[in-house]
């Protein structure tokens, strides 16, 4: 009874939460239709939404339902969770521009949270979506279409769409949405790609009306395309892109739709002004309208549920199809709900859903929550189509609900749990219900996984155990944990003493708001001093995880101190001072930073960051950093009392201090002053002073010494390269604390002092400067250097005297004058005295050094015999002394001889060097050494020179000859391929021979006088010998000009060599190219021939004065070239000189047959009509033009040819008489340069009625004749003349339509829009105007407008003049039909007069240019009532100009909606507009009220457009490619951009040209030349490499737009020139690496049945570091022999190469060929990279394993029992293989005859190559006949099937008394079974059956046992032997030895005598077998178990004496072996040896 009332309580329940989910006050107070614009954002305010909840008592949160798919469907709400007293601009609904539906729906649940229960309620709010006014983005009347499947639309201009907005000051950007909305549905967005290269077997995808091929596979082409996945752009940009939609996925809907969004910001600010998503629509041809989908054909629509239990629905159950909508993108629609029960989604299985996706579905996320009533329910399901929102007819589908009869605790009810975060809810009965049949009280709930963020109280205490009673009691409580989650669970293992079940209770969390916001962005500020920055978001920014981030308020706790905070609401304006602040106003760009401009440079304020809640979450207290950088306003100042002057010893290093140079600056401290030298030290008295000292510092100095390794003060760099002058710096720092000194000059600087100076510069870190500065130094000079003192030899006779002067003595003093500086006698000479002034000087007198000079001082030798003389002298400067010796050398009397013997010439190599030795040179003296002897050079050589260790001399000595110094160099130059002679003279000389080791010899001293009266001359020959070593060089001459399709000799007065050192007959010329139109023969026979080598093409001759060579023009057909070229070069043999290109004259012949051009003519029926060259024109090739005659063959039937001197006039040519039109105007003929020149060639009709004509024209140029035959079509004539019906009309004082009710005319043969109607006089009181599409036009006398322009309404008279109290107007006018014409008519105009108080509005169009503002006068706007008052004329503006804005001139940038006519008459009012360029024109609605009368009008505004704007260089990337290679230039990488000029416009001109390459334009070089940016979008561009790799070039150029000077760099103007940067990497020379290489052996079984291998990146992998893996390509070299490689990728045959990216993706894969009875296949491969590197070629091989049956049949007793079945696996065996088995009833009965094994399935494991499946023969004691059941193998798994598949078994019936015995069929190869042998002999011996041997089909096989004679069971003894015949068939030798010695050791039999060989024969049922004898290695015979050979009867085998491979025997014939192949299969027989038994007696 218990259970039966908590059924009925459960019950009541459930009908209760379906009809809502908890009863009392209505939470929705008030719920309002949402409006919002499509593509725009709606807020959410309270006047649409509010809660009946009271915002003190309790908490409430608002959610959004996510798991409804049929609400927001076009737009989303955000929010997804929030409060209910919710702010503005907090909520919001965004729509994305679908223009699909006009509403949509958004499914919301409120939470109301009190300290015990949660209230929730579900409800929906109504969207209506509207048009947007005005929209942001403007369709053009073209559509974006598509004109087939896989076709390509045209690009999106702006013919498909137009952005209108006003573009002062705003910037527009696009950005596609296709990732979000995933529209294209069935297409994508494409740009063309240069990049991609278009080969001729990829198909081309075309453009919108051009014919496409056919496409693989019926797939979408990409030829050139690249799909756009994002973009985001500015709206110029975007139309320029010419994106275009490409289609890919038919069968689709004939809509589709590219979602973009367009966004509107201040280009100041940033500010997001407008957004609009818009949808561009896509139309495909030849598609059909999206339809309905509809269910499932395979679907039950049934669904079978236990009661209670929450089961799944799935695609069998319930599914939908649609043929244009993928499956994913359907929507199920819950249209009528289960009376009982729920639909629910598993994410939250406690809620019902109504709608679901068909992917929820599919993944079985879609649930049936039964209720406790056990009965069938029905359910409607209505599907909708997820793309374009097509609903289906309903779908019925049944519920099932089976009662369950078990006593297991279940789950009846679970509702989950809903609260706040940080609350607890008490888990009641009604929201988990347990149901148990027999005891509902012992049913326990335990606690298993879950808790996540919470936990369970019972009675107030942990507890993770409760009963059923405590769920009752709402004692068990879950608490959350107040963390920021919102989802929970508990699983619950529910148990009583016998079942248990488990089931997840899920717990929903409402976040509340407890946390405070936190900061994301906080960035210093940077700005200068005294300047207002925008604080951005980039820079201040901060979030909030529960509330809204616009809210967020910042206060200020500490503001800055040089500056403030100001809100500021125009850039311009005002700003105000805050200390608190919103982020919404940060998000709007109003917070701005000023700073006060004070010297202070470093600020900051704090502040703390507080949310919406009441009371509202504070952050920690912030910090804003902000760094003033500082303006210069001071410069630095010199201290006063500073000296800029230092005084120094030369000694001396001295600091420079303060009191020297001491610099101050108000706004920088001393350490950041810094002095730079401009000028280091110099001396401007002494300007040639190299070294004037330097500054240094002296932190590092140890000692202070002068150094000259002592560094400068820093890094110096030069700034003057005349000078030399180097910058230092250094810093006031530095001079302070006495780190810079002076270091005066290193070297001695004399006596006098030296005065130096530096010139710097003094600047602070804000850059102020003071230059030209000068500092003063004083270098005193220091005499610390003692005088130096150098002597001469002094060469004397013997007994004579001379003067000492300054050449013998010198004496020199840095820093002494040399009148201070005296000379002492120091000691006296041995062998002569020293005069001074002619006295004899004694030891110790002193001279000066104006003594030497003026040679007072003498030296007299006594005429002693003596070698050398000695004096020394003492030189003193007062201070320090030096000591000199002068030495006095006597000369000698005796002239040196030349050696007898010696060499008379030496040759010397052409530019070479020879070194001249003692056997061409050597003299010798009898008083002088040998080796001192000079040789003095009296004649030069003429080509050459001589040097001595390398430079030229005029004199050597013999010691210079004998060391090897002295040789002769050839200088000159190139002497030809002959001997040179040349000679040297020289003059041998002892008189200088004591000055050889002399240091001092003066150079420029006079040769001394000869000491003997004659010297020997020598010449010297040196034959210099030819050496090749010069390029020859050619030489071209006159031009050489040839006939075209003749040939010419090229001579040598065309085409010549010469080398300077090679006879001309040696020299060949090479063709380096070939010649474009023609080639070069040589007419000479081949040497040892006659025939001539004419007409054969040559790229090498040799030089020669004959004329043998000829240029032949064999290129010309269609062609006419006018000229061609080759570029030749020519060799010595040794040399090669540069390719000269030889030009070539062709002059042309008429060899061309002309080509005639006719055009058709319709000519009006007795009309004339001109033929020029529009009409008869010819095409012929020869060039120059030929003489072109046309003749009238066949003159024209209806008409006549004339010349048209008259022109048009036909009625002059009627006028004339037959003869004169015939005689004088005929033509009969003419030439085409008549035509061209003006000849008016008139075909005039006859006025006959004949519809057409025709004449046949001639053709000839002299020597070729065509002919054509000319149509003329002729219409027939309208004659009709058009007459008028009504004339008059009534017009008010403004203006008035003149319609057809009015104004009519009729012609009967003329169409209404023919019928043009003259005007003659216009309208005197106003204007007629004509309504165009853009604008109105004013008619005028002369102007017409049509019949079809008066039934549209286009004609209206407006009234002007309304001052005239005139009543009528009127306009004359004629009507004419093209032909005829009416009378002059006029057409009255009763102008009706109007009341007092009437508004007349008089309008004229304005004029304007681009961008500029224009006033309003009346002379274009005016209106009146006759009351004088014009300012009661109120103009209310209801249609805004879309380009512009009206406002008044006083008040610029406001727009204004309202104005009077005085603001008109006073000019305040004007027309600003917006600098775009969409539209020529503009305009604006009013309506003009005096408060009575109201009057609409219209003011049109004509926009004048100018080339303003200088083109803006957007793109410039660089290139980047291979060296050797090409790269295009795409506008990817060089974009120039112009929103006011054309493309073509836009020009690249090039300034300087690439180093490493050049720029092409098509195959040209684009030098000197520009291009365009068409040229780059076309890729006609390209860049080409040609030398170096691994480096930089570039290229320079300007952009012009042909109108504007300059262009824009990221928003400058320039007119520099730009670089582009070409990275040039270096060539890939690496070669590929094989990392993986492994064979295959997996087997995947197909779907069309076929058997595949994959080969993946497991089995070969290659790297390379320079390539990605789509780059490695494998080429297959050799393809396998048995199967074929497939790539599953694109479903087709392997052809020649695949990728690694293949591999990786598992695409490649081989197909088994299962006919072929093999279990592995090879192919071999190369791989290989972009650069072309490839590795060795390897192999690669694929293994298999083949599953079959050992027998195909067996015949068994019945009474056997068990019969095994073998299974063999052949091939592979490494992996497990499985195979399928299937027994067939045949006439055996499974049960009565036979049991087989239940598994169906037999596994091999690795390495297992047998397999036994049991069958059990069931004896049913019957006498029968046999009986007989089959035996299928099938499905194998990681195996292919062999062909032994079926098996057949007879089981046979011994009551019969029948005997018979079974064959055996084995595979070749296959090795014998001993279990299968003992087993048939079992068989055969319970059935008593003789023992029959098999067929003779197997080897015989020798066994040996050692302890026992017997053998084993089915082996036969004979003589010590067991034997077997196996039943292996087919089998080669090799194969047949190896199941020998697999059998215990055994091996083929051997035979070794005739009477063995007969048994055996016998035993083989005379059948052929192997034996066991073989070739050995050693090629004799011999038997595979060792035995020797001595008997056999093998035969001669001729066919096998020419192969090397071993030969086996084949018993054939009992007495006839053959030698067969060992590896060829035949019958096999094996045999076995029984050892002899040893005995011992």
């Amino acid at each position: 009874m218990e259970i039966m009332n908590a059924f009925i309580a459960l019950t009541i329940f459930i009908v209760l939460e379906n009809l809502e989910p908890l009863r009392g006050a209505k939470l929705v107070l008030l719920n309002k239709e949402i409006h919002v614009e499509r593509g725009r954002t709606a807020y959410i305010t309270e006047n649409e939404l509010q809660f009946n909840i009271s915002k003190e008592r309790d908490s409430c949160k608002v959610e959004v339902v996510l798991n409804e798919p049929v609400t927001q469907r076009v737009g989303k709400l955000t929010p997804q969770v929030f409060d209910c007293h919710f702010l503005p601009s907090e909520v919001k609904y965004i729509h994305n521009g679908c223009p699909l539906l006009n509403e949509d729906r958004v499914m919301l649940r409120v939470y109301r949270f009190t300290e015990l229960e949660t209230a929730v309620e579900m409800f929906t709010l109504h969207i209506v979506i509207r048009s947007p006014k005005p929209s942001l983005v403007q369709f053009g009347q073209a559509s974006l279409e598509v004109p087939e499947f896989f076709g390509i639309s045209q690009p999106i201009d702006r013919n498909i769409l137009t952005f209108k907005y006003n573009g002062l000051g705003k910037a527009c950007t696009v950005r596609i949405l296709s990732s979000e909305l995933l529209f294209p549905a069935v297409g994508q967005v494409v740009v063309e790609d240069s990049k991609i290269q278009k080969s001729e077997d990829v198909c081309v995808s075309t453009l919108a009306g051009q014919p496409k091929p056919p496409c693989p596979s019926n797939g979408a082409c990409h030829s050139g395309l690249k799909e756009i996945h994002l973009l985001k752009m500015s709206c110029e940009d975007f139309l320029e892109m010419r994106l275009r939609y490409q289609h890919l996925s038919p069968p689709s809907p004939d809509k589709d739709y590219i979602s973009i969004q367009v966004e509107i910001r201040d280009k100041k600010s940033r500010f997001q002004l407008q957004a609009e998503n818009v949808w561009i629509p896509v139309r495909i041809k030849g598609a059909i309208p999206n339809r309905q989908p509809q269910a499932a054909f395979m679907s039950m629509f049934i669904l079978e549920i236990d009661e209670f239990i929450l089961t799944p629905l799935t695609t069998v159950t319930l599914d939908a199809e649609d043929e244009e909508t993928p499956r994913e993108r359907l929507l199920f629609n819950i249209t009528k709900p289960p009376p009982q029960g729920y639909v629910t989604h598993l994410d939250d299985h406690s809620k019902a859903i109504t709608s679901f996706t068909w992917q929820d579905l599919y993944d079985t996320k879609v649930a049936f929550q039964p209720s406790n009533i056990s009965h069938s329910e029905r359910q409607n399901y209505e599907v909708r189509d997820g793309i374009l929102f097509m609903n289906s007819f309903p779908i019925m589908v049944h519920f099932s609900i089976r009662s369950a009869v078990t006593n297991a605790p279940r789950v009846a009810w679970n509702t989950g749990l809903d609260l706040l975060e940080g609350q607890s809810r008490p888990i009641t009965w009604e929201s988990l219900q347990i149901v148990d049949n027999d005891n509902l009280d012992a049913v326990q709930l335990l606690v298993v996984e879950g808790l996540y963020h919470g936990w369970l109280t019972i009675r107030g205490n942990k507890g993770f155990r409760f009963s059923v009673k405590d769920l009752r009691d709402g004692v068990v409580r879950y608490h959350h944990d107040d963390s920021d989650t919102t989802k929970d669970d508990i699983v619950f293992r529910i148990f009583d003493e016998k079942h248990s079940a488990r089931h997840r209770f899920p717990i929903n969390i409402l976040p509340k708001d407890d946390t405070p916001p936190f900061l994301v962005n906080n960035l210093v500020f940077e700005l200068e001093e005294g300047i207002t920055v925008l604080i951005e978001n980039h820079m201040l920014m901060a979030t909030d995880f529960d509330s809204s981030d616009d809210y967020i308020l910042y206060k200020i706790s500490k503001p800055p101190s040089a500056g403030e905070l100001i809100k500021q609401h125009f850039p311009d304006g005002p700003g105000i001072p805050v200390f608190s602040f919103y982020q919404r106003d940060l998000f709007h760009g109003l917070i701005y930073y000023r700073h006060f401009g004070g010297e202070i440079f470093q600020d900051s304020f704090e502040f703390n960051l507080a949310d919406s809640q009441e009371p509202p979450n504070l952050s920690d207290p912030q910090i804003v950093m902000i760094h003033i950088m500082p303006v210069k306003d001071h410069l630095p100042e010199e201290v006063p009392g500073t000296t800029r002057h230092l005084v120094v010893k030369e000694t001396e290093i001295v600091h420079i201090t303060k009191d020297h140079l001491h610099f101050t600056d108000a706004e920088s401290p001393d350490s950041q002053l810094m002095y730079t030298v401009t000028k280091p030290c110099f001396s401007p008295a002494s300007p040639g002073v190299y070294d004037a000292g330097k500054l240094i510092f002296t932190d590092s100095m140890k000692n202070f010494v002068k150094n000259s390794s002592i560094p400068f003060l820093s890094s110096f760099t030069q700034v003057n390269s005349r000078n030399a002058i180097t910058s230092i710096s250094y810093n006031q720092h530095a001079i302070t604390h006495m780190k810079v000194a002076y270091m005066p000059p290193l070297m001695e600087m004399g006596p006098d002092p030296l005065f130096v100076q530096f010139e710097f510069s003094v600047s602070d870190q804000q850059e102020g400067v003071m230059t030209g500065l000068l500092f003063n130094i004083t270098v005193m000079p220091v005499d610390d250097e003692a005088p130096e003192i150098f002597t001469n030899h002094l060469k004397i006779e013997e007994g004579t005297s001379t003067f000492i002067t300054e050449e013998h003595l010198m004496v020199t003093d840095v820093d002494t004058k040399n009148s201070d500086i005296q000379i002492e006698l120091k000691k006296l000479p041995l062998h002569g005295h020293i005069e001074l002034h002619g006295l004899v000087m004694s030891e110790g007198d002193k001279f000066t050094l104006w003594d030497l000079h003026s040679s007072k001082v003498r030296y007299q030798h006594d005429s002693s015999e003596t070698l050398e003389d000695r004096i020394i002298f003492s030189a003193t400067d007062g201070f320090n002394t030096a000591d000199g010796t002068l030495r006095i050398i006597p000369v000698n009397d005796e002239p040196p001889e030349l050696q007898p013997g010696l060499r008379s010439s030496l040759e010397c190599l052409e530019g070479e060097r020879v070194f001249i030795t003692a056997e061409y040179l050597y003299a010798t003296d009898a008083d002088s050494e040998d080796s001192r002897l000079i040789y003095m050079i009296a004649r030069a050589p003429k080509h050459g020179v001589i040097q001595k260790d390398g430079f030229v001399v005029e004199k050597f000595s013999q010691h210079d000859i004998t060391q090897g110094s002295i040789s002769y160099v050839h200088t000159g130059g190139e002497i030809g391929h002959s001997y040179l002679t040349d000679s040297v003279t020289l003059i041998i000389s002892d008189g200088e021979a004591g000055t050889v080791d002399g240091c001092c010899a003066d150079a420029n001293s006079p040769p001394p006088v000869p000491l003997h009266p004659s010297l020997p001359v020598y010449d010297l020959n040196i034959s210099v010998v030819p050496i090749n070593n010069q390029r020859p060089t050619i030489q071209t001459g006159e031009m050489f000009v040839v006939e075209e399709g003749s040939s010419a000799c090229v001579s040598l007065k065309y085409l010549d060599a010469s080398d300077e050192d090679t006879t001309p007959e040696e020299l060949t010329f090479f063709l380096e190219t070939s010649p474009q139109y023609g080639y070069l023969e040589n007419i000479l026979p081949t040497p040892g021939h006659e025939k001539s080598n004419a007409g054969v093409n040559i790229t090498v001759f040799l030089w020669t004065p004959a004329g043998y060579i000829n240029y032949v023009q064999s290129k010309h057909e269609h062609l006419e070239p006018s000229s061609d070229h080759f570029m030749v070069s020519v060799s010595d043999g040794f040399h090669k000189s540069l390719a000269m290109p030889f030009y070539i004259i062709i002059d042309p012949v008429n060899d061309e047959i002309p080509s005639l051009q006719l055009r058709n003519l319709t000519v009006m029926e007795g009309d004339i009509k001109a033929m020029g060259p529009g009409t008869i024109n010819v095409e012929d090739f020869d060039v120059p033009q030929d003489v072109l005659r046309f003749y009238i063959a066949t003159p024209p039937r209806h008409g006549v040819i004339l010349n048209g001197i008259y022109g048009r006039d036909t009625g002059r040519y009627k006028q004339l008489s037959p003869a004169v039109l015939h005689k004088d105007l005929e033509i009969h003929s003419f030439t085409l340069e008549e035509l061209k020149q003006g000849l008016m060639l008139m075909y005039m009709h006859d006025d006959t009625e004949s519809l057409e004509d025709s004449f046949t024209i001639q053709l000839t140029d002299g020597k070729h004749t065509v002919q054509g035959t000319l149509y003329i079509f002729i219409p027939p004539v309208n004659d009709e003349i058009p007459h008028l019906s009504r004339l008059a009309v009534e017009v008010t004082f403004y203006n008035k339509v003149i319609s057809s009710v009015s104004l009519e005319a009729e012609d009967k043969d003329s169409l209404r829009n023919q019928l043009h109607y003259v005007i003659n006089n216009k309208p005197r009181y106003g204007h007629l105007k004509l309504k165009t599409a853009s604008a109105w036009s004013t008619l005028h006398p002369g102007m017409n407008f049509t019949q079809d322009d008066v039934d549209m309404n286009r004609l209206w008279y407006f009234h002007t003049n309304v001052l005239s109290p005139e009543s009528h107007d009127s306009f004359r006018f004629f009507v004419t039909d093209g032909k005829n014409r009416s009378p002059p008519e006029s057409f009255y105009i009763f102008i009706k007069s109007v009341a007092k108080g009437d508004i007349v509005l008089f309008t004229k169009p304005v004029t304007l240019t681009e961008g500029d503002r224009v006033t309003l006068t009346t002379d274009v706007l005016m209106a009146t009532d006759g009351t004088g008052k014009p300012g009661k004329l109120l103009y209310a503006i209801s249609v805004p100009p879309v380009h512009g804005q009206i406002e008044y001139i006083n008040y610029p940038g406001v727009p204004i909606s309202r104005y009077s006519q005085l603001d008109v008459v006073a000019q305040k009012v004007c027309y600003v507009h917006d600098n775009s360029h969409e539209a020529s024109k503009d305009s604006f609605s009013f309506t003009i009220s005096n408060g009575h009368m109201e009057k609409k009008g219209l003011l049109e505004l004509n926009i004048e457009h100018n080339d303003q704007i200088p083109p803006t260089l957007l793109t410039n990337k660089g290139l980047h490619i291979v060296e050797g290679s090409i790269g295009f230039l795409t506008s990817d990488i060089l974009q120039l951009t112009d929103v006011d000029s054309p493309v073509k416009n836009l020009t690249y001109i090039i300034t300087q040209y690439p180093q490493y390459g050049h720029l092409y334009m098509g195959e040209t070089v684009i030098y000197p030349g520009q291009f365009t940016q068409v040229d780059v979008d076309n890729a006609k561009v390209y860049y080409k490499h040609s030398r170096g790799g691994g480096h930089i070039d570039k290229f320079s150029f300007r952009a012009t737009d042909k109108v504007n000077h300059g262009f824009l760099v990221n928003g400058q103007l320039t007119d520099a020139s730009t670089e582009f940067t070409i990275q040039v990497e270096c060539q890939d020379k690496m070669v590929p690496k094989l990392i993986v290489k492994a064979s295959p052996t997996t087997i995947q079984n197909l779907k069309d049945g076929r058997f595949a291998i994959p080969i993946t990146v497991h089995n070969l992998k290659v790297t390379d570091a320079n390539s990605r893996d789509e780059e490695l390509v494998f080429s297959v070299r050799r393809h396998p022999f048995f199967g074929h490689l497939e790539n599953s990728g694109t479903g087709r045959l392997l052809q020649n190469s695949f990728t690694q990216r293949d591999l990786n993706q598992h695409n490649i894969r081989y197909i088994l060929n299962p006919t072929t009875e093999v279990t592995s296949d090879t192919f071999e491969f190369e791989a290989s990279d972009k650069a072309g590197n490839t590795i060795v070629p390897e192999i690669l091989e694929i293994k298999w394993s083949r599953i079959e049956l050992a027998e195909t049949c067996y015949r068994v007793c019945e009474n056997i029992r068990s019969l095994p079945i073998k299974l063999q696996r052949t091939g592979e065996s490494a992996e497990p293989s499985f195979v399928g088995i299937k027994v067939q009833e045949v006439s055996a009965r499974v049960g009565l005859d036979f049991k087989h094994s239940t598994a169906r399935l037999v596994q091999f494991d690795p390495g297992v190559s047998f397999k036994i499946w049991n069958i059990l023969i069931q004896d049913d004691g019957l006498e029968e006949n046999n009986e007989v059941f089959k035996i299928t193998l099938n499905k194998p798994k990681n195996a292919i099937l062999g062909r032994k598949r079926e098996l057949t078994v007879e089981i046979l019936d011994p009551k019969a008394g029948k005997t018979s015995f079974c064959t055996f069929n084995y595979s070749p190869g296959n090795n014998y079974s001993p279990l299968a042998s003992n087993h048939l002999s079992s068989l055969l011996k319970a059935t008593s059956l003789p023992l029959l041997s098999p067929p003779p089909s197997g080897p015989i096989c020798l066994f040996s046992r050692t302890k026992s004679r017997k053998c084993p069971s089915s082996w036969t003894l004979r003589d010590k032997h067991c034997y077997i015949l196996s039943s292996i068939r087919n089998a080669s030798w090799d194969s047949a030895e190896k199941a020998c010695r697999k059998w215990s050791q055994g091996h083929l039999a051997s035979v070794h005598s005739p009477r063995e060989m007969a048994w055996l024969w016998k035993f083989a049922n005379k059948q052929p077998f192997w034996i066991g004898l073989n070739e050995g290695k050693t090629g004799s015979w011999m038997w595979s178990n060792g035995r020797p050979v001595t008997f056999h009867n093998v035969k001669s085998r001729p066919q096998l004496s020419k192969t090397a491979e071993q030969k086996c025997a084949f018993v054939k014939k009992q007495k006839k072996w053959v030698a067969r192949l060992c590896r060829q299969s035949w019958y096999v027989k094996l045999a076995r040896k029984l050892h002899k038994i040893i005995t011992r007696r």
